[in-house]
């Protein structure tokens, strides 16, 4: 029926065998601890708001609250763990200050926690790429030309739970790509994963393609991934090692002059590369995937044939690119390729 008032549990405690009478007061009641500490076992008595005597606190039962109850269990645990040692203080995971919350639990997946850039991101390959990426906990940062599309696969992959950040950049502009490059690393604290995916294609007859036409695709596809390594490897160096990613191709088609050519010097680019660095811990490497499903694909009339008997071509050239894939009639779909990357 006495008031209970909290208290620190006093160092005075620490002595064993010894009983003591603790008096305090706070706003006009008396508060008396009267605690005999055994080693591994305590006896006390209660918190009034009257003064009590000490024999009456240990010779006559009394009827605790469990709360108070709960207060005598914690003092004996403590009392216990230094009751043998004379005139010792309490440890000092007892005297400080409470313990914080748990941290926050460390993101889960294949890639947890690794930094990964994405070039040429916002859509077809490299935005499934992003997303994959994501979902297995790494922290992605991604690129490209339409603002929009970007805000889009940004939003999608925090709304799924994954880390993700787009910044504008065009791989045809050094100083852009630099930016995006060292702004990458610098919100993740370095870099572990370069995709350079970023592309383009124009389609003409050798003899029409314009030069302007030619130089684009070579400025994205070839130059693009040329300064892309350029400005990655310094930040895989700092980071003791790495892997790099680059999107080839091995089309060959009426009309892509520019495109075949740029995806031939992107794998020279690579071998060169992988010579450069593999010996310091950089690991270069490009992928030549099929024919994808994509926006890009659609665009430029995926899989029409100038005419088709028994499921196979009457004719060598094709009205449109990409090949359809012979075997099932249809493109491919971007996951097989993603698992590669």
């Amino acid at each position: 029926g006495g008031r209970q008032l909290d208290c620190a549990l006093p160092t005075a405690l620490a002595l064993p065998r010894v009983n003591r009478a603790l008096h305090a007061t706070d706003r006009g009641f008396d508060v008396k601890l009267v605690a005999t500490s055994l080693p591994g076992k305590v006896s006390t008595g209660i918190m009034t708001d009257s003064p009590v005597a000490e024999e009456e606190t240990t010779s006559r039962p009394v009827r605790r609250s469990r709360r108070a109850l709960l207060g005598i269990a914690t003092a004996g645990a403590a009392v216990g763990a230094v009751g043998t040692v004379t005139g010792a203080a309490l440890p000092a995971y007892l005297a400080g200050p409470a313990t914080q919350p748990a941290p926050a639990a460390a993101p889960s997946g294949r890639f947890a926690g690794k930094a990964v850039l994405i070039t040429g991101g916002t859509s077809g390959i490299g935005r499934a790429t992003a997303q994959a990426f994501a979902a297995e906990g790494a922290r992605v940062s991604f690129c490209g030309r339409r603002v929009e599309l970007g805000r889009q696969v940004e939003a999608e992959i925090r709304a799924a739970g994954g880390e993700a950040a787009y910044l504008p950049a065009d791989v045809r502009i050094p100083e852009q790509l630099q930016h995006f490059v060292d702004e990458t690393a610098r919100r993740f604290g370095g870099l572990d994963i370069a995709f350079n995916n970023a592309g383009i294609t124009k389609s003409a007859p050798l003899h029409e393609m314009r030069p302007e036409d030619f130089d684009d695709v070579h400025l994205t596809n070839e130059r693009g991934v040329f300064l892309s390594i350029k400005y990655e490897v310094p930040h895989l160096l700092a980071r003791g090692g790495g892997v790099i990613i680059c999107t080839s191709s091995g089309s060959t088609r009426p009309g892509g002059t520019a495109y075949t050519a740029s995806k031939r010097a992107i794998e020279g680019i690579v071998q060169a590369a992988s010579l450069d660095y593999g010996t310091r811990g950089i690991r270069v490497n490009a992928i030549l995937p099929g024919t994808t499903d994509t926006a890009f694909v659609s665009r430029t009339r995926c899989g029409r044939r100038s005419g088709t008997r028994g499921g196979r071509s009457t004719s060598a050239p094709w009205s449109g690119w990409p090949h359809r894939r012979r075997s099932r009639g249809r493109c491919s779909r971007w996951p097989a390729t993603t698992s590669a990357t």
